[in-house]
């Protein structure tokens, strides 16, 4: 990508400034340089409200012309995308409910309109469902009895259901990303967080759904999580994208709008302030998650809100953020593994840390190839399976240079950490300083003569 267009890019989507200067700057970058971007521009989330800003400040000249038609068609073809899934979410929010099923939608047309004006605006590929883990099973033989089959049975966690074995097709088919053909798989949860897999222990509450709501979507009612649940859910949902080096930008830009939607609503942070203050690890991923959001999109993190969020980070997390965090949330935190050192300040314990270490940065699949690489049979490969080998070999090159990057990362991270913290001491004791000053002069001002 041309990484000066990206930056430009997500300054014209500032969710607090005036557009109009980074939009303008949009007319510095040629069509080579937009060719480059696109794949980025898709990835992140961003064409479809790029393509809205651009039209309601009528600014379609400042791009090439090539690039504006495609901007939208990608928009034209993710309305129809839009009608495709609203069915979808009628139907299966009826099957649920005739089946006396409790559920609440996750994510998708459950984020419009405080986290997006608009479903058309949202690259949504699947439908998302919390449900009770007694009612797993019923809910897996409503999806069947409706047309759906398992779409991975070695997976555990969420259930994740398509509507044939005949639609197995790859989302790495970057053209296909806005279209209506596109598959939609169903996933099932039962929890919204798993504490094994990221080596961090939650204890979230378990009445979620005794605290749902019913929610309308264009004229349709559905169940839907409280709104203070919902922005946990949404925090989580970040927070562990950016520990898996995976979190589109249009994550981000979600939460920055919710956060400038909802900056006035006393009762919702009081609320939410309520439900988050006793739950171990989630102030401080909070913390993060808004002070990135608001850090590439130029919003402001409530007065409200900032006590148990933002307020809450250590140190070495303002660190991380203020270092790492718009670099990496730039190319999705796909292209460094610098979102281990944010890992690391939430796993106290040093053996699942080494366990967990070793995970993410050389992954199991990635040891498979290493494996199977000396008994290919190059001859012998066929045109797919060429550029699954393609792809294979493609990851591992990434996951090594990536463990010597960040490998040589690490001390420099160590020192600025140890550094940072220092001088935390320093101020704190300068302060007490201060203050037992400031209390021996109001002693004397205040005692008799």
């Amino acid at each position: 990508m041309n990484r000066a267009l990206a930056e430009t890019i997500v300054q014209c989507l500032s969710v607090a400034r005036d557009p109009t200067p980074a939009l303008f700057r949009l007319g510095r970058f040629s069509e080579r340089d937009w060719v480059r971007t696109r794949e980025w521009l898709d990835l992140s989330g961003l064409a479809l409200h790029l393509c809205q800003r651009l039209e309601e400040c009528r600014a379609e000249p400042l791009v090439p012309a090539r690039v504006a038609k495609r901007l939208q068609k990608n928009l034209a073809d993710n309305r129809q995308r839009l009608a495709a899934i609203a069915a979808d979410f009628v139907r299966l929010n009826g099957l649920l409910a005739e089946a006396g099923i409790a559920h609440a939608a996750l994510k998708g047309l459950a984020m419009v309109p405080d986290y997006c004006p608009d479903g058309v605006l949202r690259v949504q590929f699947d439908h998302d469902y919390l449900v009770e883990a007694e009612s797993l099973a019923r809910a897996e033989e409503t999806l069947q009895a409706a047309g759906y089959t398992r779409k991975n049975p070695h997976e555990a966690h969420p259930r994740a259901y398509i509507r044939s074995s005949s639609e197995r097709s790859s989302l790495e088919k970057r053209t296909d990303f806005y279209s209506a053909e596109l598959i939609r798989p169903v996933e099932l949860h039962v929890r919204l967080w798993e504490d094994e897999e990221e080596g961090i222990p939650i204890d979230l509450p378990r009445d979620f759904l005794e605290r749902a709501q019913l929610l309308k979507w264009s004229g349709h009612r559905y169940g839907g999580l409280s709104d203070e649940d919902a922005l946990l859910f949404q925090v989580l949902h970040g927070f562990r994208h950016m520990l898996r080096n995976w979190c589109r930008l249009s994550i981000l830009l979600e939460i920055a709008s919710f956060l400038r939607c909802r900056a006035q609503d006393e009762r919702l942070w009081q609320s939410f302030g309520e439900r988050t203050k006793n739950l171990r690890y989630v102030p401080q991923a909070a913390g993060v998650v808004f002070s990135l959001a608001t850090q590439v999109f130029d919003g402001e993190v409530p007065a409200a809100a900032r006590p148990f969020t933002v307020e809450t980070l250590t140190p070495a997390l303002k660190l991380w953020v203020e270092r790492y965090g718009t670099r990496l949330a730039l190319d999705n935190f796909r292209k460094t593994k610098f979102s281990l050192f944010l890992h690391r300040e939430f796993v106290s314990d040093g053996a699942t840390w080494r366990a967990m270490l070793r995970r993410r940065l050389f992954p199991r699949h990635t040891r498979a190839i290493t494996r199977t690489l000396p008994a290919w049979k190059f001859a012998a490969l066929g045109p797919q399976s060429l550029r699954q080998a393609a792809y294979a070999l493609q990851r591992l090159g990434f996951h090594l240079v990536a463990a010597l990057t960040y490998g040589w990362e690490h001390s420099r991270w160590v020192r600025l950490r140890k550094k940072v913290y220092a001088r935390s001491v320093q101020y704190v004791r300068r302060q007490e300083e201060t203050d037992r000053r400031s209390g021996a002069i109001k002693e004397m001002v205040s005692s008799p003569s």
